[in-house]
């Protein structure tokens, strides 16, 4: 999953491919083989961002660096020499509101923080956060969607028979 976000970085930051955050969800949603979370994708980027590309988001600007970028260093998943510390910087950004320090797990070594501010990218790590909440049926905090939107996808999952 690295390398497809090593992809999609290529694609929006070296070729400036340009996609609204609503087409990103579906491309994205469509490529890993999970179109039936586009829904749940699109209401949390209409919560974060109204589902505009923006950047870093200046609500989270002051959140305690130790909580993100220096916790991640002490704990080895961020490398100082390339990814050093900027103010303002590794904190909430793109249009899923995702923390740029924590989602390490999801992107390439050394990755940049505004790499998430690109809505391709912002949209492959968001999905791969949500598959992980779907399947541990965690929809508190970031995870949480309108139980509306929930209710409809789980309709169009294909259920098994059970015999009566």
């Amino acid at each position: 999953m690295k390398a497809i976000t090593a992809f999609l970085v290529f694609l929006s930051v070296i070729l400036p491919v340009e996609v609204e955050p609503k087409t990103a969800a579906y491309l994205v949603t469509t490529a890993t083989g999970r179109p039936d979370l586009a829904d749940d994708l699109i209401a949390i980027c209409w919560r974060e961002s109204r589902c505009t590309p923006i950047g870093p988001h200046s609500g989270d600007s002051d959140l305690d660096p130790s909580d993100g970028w220096r916790g991640q260093i002490n704990l080895g998943h961020l490398d100082k020499r390339c990814q050093p510390y900027r103010p303002d910087v590794w904190h909430t950004r793109g249009a899923w509101g995702l923390w740029a320090s924590v989602h390490w797990r999801y992107m390439p070594p050394c990755y940049q923080p505004e790499w998430l501010d690109h809505p391709l990218v912002s949209a492959h790590v968001a999905i791969q956060k949500y598959v992980k909440c779907e399947n541990n049926r965690n929809y508190k905090g970031w995870c949480k969607t309108p139980w509306k939107v929930r209710k409809n996808n789980i309709h169009k999952k294909k259920r098994r028979h059970r015999p009566r």
